[in-house]
């Protein structure tokens, strides 16, 4: 019989790290003592790495059942000559496009705005929350980028030319949205977005109709896969050391201040991606609660208690914001108010100094990366 007679699904690699890496944590977390700061780092880690094998997997399923002739790559880490490096969920390689896959298993539906701003909102014990993300197709623009340094290394100065000429001709990049309760509202979205963020349920049809004026035969896709395979990085870096790095530390020096310090303010400033994805009844690693939230976009904005504060830092020309996290959201639980400068979750507080010492407001949960403030109305700050 010959390959691909009929279409076929072929899977050059299917195994992800992300398995080994939950397991790694898994067995971390036994080791450490419950309801410390280590202790809740790992457990969050825990339920972002389950929340995106799930939502990996709802991928590779619809690719396994498309009835396409595909070859596919599942969790590819590229090193350009530069050193950047790439961690590409999915590369599938179709008979007219290489299509970039970047999933996002994330609770709640999406916005895309004319800016191409991309905001989250989700509902969770009758209240509704409205965050900012990180631009996914940004990130997957870059991930290409490091793919395209990579074949391009070898080229002559005339086939890198034409190479990078029609590059975006044959490779294409999509975000797909694994969780199938997600819904997409991109009706005002800038027109090089289109159709490029999507639905798990939508992807099979959307590999469909990506077509080029060249069509490939099915060997040359089962080669070029085997290719795109001798570029991976089995090599790469074991994010779990950082946690042991902790754990030893602590074990170490318990009495230590500045270990402890390190434990809790470690990854503060450390972009974590989907790291709300967890956060949802639907989730297979949810446990969330809307106290959770709030201690989360507590220490997003830099105000929670195990975050050590600047001494006399200043917000402009408002009031100077200080204290504890339960006097900055423990107010007005029933409301939840939304900046409209930036997306993020407004929350109440409380000036320390100056003329308007002792007034409440509500400050943006941003800050200092955002500075809006809304002044409550007369009297209410009277007595």
């Amino acid at each position: 019989m010959a390959l691909f007679e009929r279409p076929e699904v072929v899977i050059l690699k299917e195994s992800s790290d992300a398995k080994e890496y939950l397991e790694k944590l898994l067995d971390l977390q036994n080791e450490v003592q419950k309801d410390t700061p280590l202790y809740k780092k790992i457990e969050k880690e825990i339920a972002v790495v389950k929340a995106g094998i799930a939502g990996e997997d709802r991928i590779m399923f619809e690719l396994k059942n498309s009835g396409m002739n595909l070859v596919v790559l599942h969790d590819i880490c590229l090193v350009d000559p530069e050193g950047n490096t790439a961690q590409i969920d999915f590369i599938v390689l179709t008979p007219y496009v290489n299509v970039f896959i970047e999933c996002k298993n994330l609770f709640g539906d999406i916005e895309i705005n004319a800016k191409g701003d991309f905001i989250r909102t989700f509902s969770y014990n009758g209240h509704r929350f409205k965050e900012g993300i990180y631009n996914p197709l940004t990130q997957n623009e870059r991930h290409m980028l490091v793919y395209k340094n990579c074949r391009a290394a070898n080229k002559s100065k005339l086939a890198r030319w034409g190479f990078e000429l029609y590059f975006h001709r044959y490779n294409k990049s999509l975000v797909v949205l694994a969780n199938p309760k997600s819904l997409i509202n991109d009706r005002f979205a800038p027109r090089e977005l289109d159709g490029k963020v999507i639905r798990a349920d939508q992807l099979i049809n959307t590999l469909r109709q990506m077509k080029s004026d060249v069509k490939s035969k099915k060997k040359e896709l089962l080669d070029f896969g085997n290719s795109i395979l001798e570029m991976n990085r089995a090599d790469r870096t074991d994010y779990l050391a950082k946690f042991v790095e902790l754990k030893s530390a602590v074990e170490n020096e318990p009495a230590n201040q500045a270990a402890e310090e390190k434990t809790k303010t470690v990854y503060q400033d450390e972009p974590v991606d989907n790291a709300a994805e967890y956060c949802g009844p639907d989730s297979e690693a949810a446990d969330f609660k809307v106290s959770d939230f709030k201690a989360s976009v507590a220490e997003d904005a830099g105000v929670a208690d195990c975050i050590p504060q600047k001494p006399g830092s200043e917000a402009g020309q408002s009031p100077v914001v200080e204290g504890k996290v339960t006097e900055d959201i423990g107010k007005e639980e029933d409301e939840v108010r939304i900046c409209p400068r930036c997306g993020n979750r407004l929350v109440m507080r409380t000036a320390k100094r100056g003329s308007y010492q002792g007034n409440h407001f509500w400050g943006c949960s941003g800050y200092p990366k955002c500075r809006y403030i809304e002044n409550l109305p007369s009297g209410q700050n009277e007595g």
